[in-house]
């Protein structure tokens, strides 16, 4: 997955990576790309994912961000060139990453 761009409260950019987080120590768990993973497993990646955002300086991310994120992420997976024929938000099976 290609780098996210997000625009936060104070209309500066936040930029996110999921490929970076996949291939740095917690992520390397997962070897597939975000797109190509079952539902299974892009549950426990998101999980891990969403746990390790963090600000800058380390403290957690507001809820806001890490929502904001998980819509960039389901947009993506549901993109045409995906074509994901289901939400990581909505579907029961993504309530661990929820």
């Amino acid at each position: 997955m290609h780098c996210l761009r997000l625009h936060n409260n104070n209309n500066n950019n936040v930029y996110l990576n999921i490929s970076e987080w996949l291939a740095s120590l917690g992520g390397t768990k997962f070897s597939k790309l975000i797109q190509e993973m079952s539902k299974e497993e892009l549950n426990a990646c998101l999980s891990c994912f969403y746990m390790s955002v963090r600000k800058k300086d380390g403290t957690y991310s507001q809820t806001s961000l890490v929502k904001s994120i998980r819509a960039a992420i389901d947009r993506f997976l549901r993109w045409l060139l995906h074509n994901k024929p289901f939400s990581s938000i909505a579907h029961p099976a993504f309530t661990e990453a929820d």
